[in-house]
């Protein structure tokens, strides 16, 4: 009983130090600016809130398309002109590691690695996006019909 009294009390104590710091942040005609600052970048609250927009289920398709993809540009003639140098030496790494294997584990572990880390703001993605001119939507909807025909890796790369 005690403690959600004290629960309680920690509530509405916190309400009251919100509603002044409001009152004091207030603008003359009536604005309220933000109690958390805008730093640059998302801060990991935004983040972690961010993170639950998308069901997990989603979250988890959309990693293992991205996953496909960066295997599919490091198999193809695109690997020097777009991807990272550190990406390549860490997928070259583990395809050594994943000789004789079907599905390659490590490689996906990489990219899974890779795709996790990246953070808005910072310059730490896999792929180098100001390299992509051309059109890589057309190219990604052919993607399966040029692996088919193994045909991608003579594709031309505009720079």
């Amino acid at each position: 009983m005690t403690q959600e009294k004290h629960e309680i009390h920690d509530s509405s104590e916190n309400k009251a130090k919100m509603n002044e710091m409001m009152s004091n942040e207030s603008n003359n005609d009536g604005a309220v600016t933000a109690i958390v600052q805008y730093q640059g970048r998302a801060t990991e609250e935004v983040q972690k809130i961010m993170k639950c927009v998308v069901a997990a289920k989603s979250e988890e398709k959309y990693l293992n398309e991205n996953i496909m993809f960066l295997l599919w540009l490091y198999d193809g003639n695109f690997r020097k002109e777009v991807l990272r140098d550190t990406f390549i030496d860490a997928l070259n790494l583990a395809a050594i590691q994943d000789e004789g294997t079907k599905r390659r584990p490590k490689m996906r572990k990489v990219c899974r690695d890779a795709l996790n880390k990246m953070q808005q703001g910072a310059d730490n993605c896999p792929i180098m996006l100001q390299k992509l001119t051309f059109n890589i939507s057309r190219i990604i909807s052919l993607r399966e019909k040029i692996e088919k025909a193994n045909f991608y890796h003579k594709l031309p790369i505009v720079a």
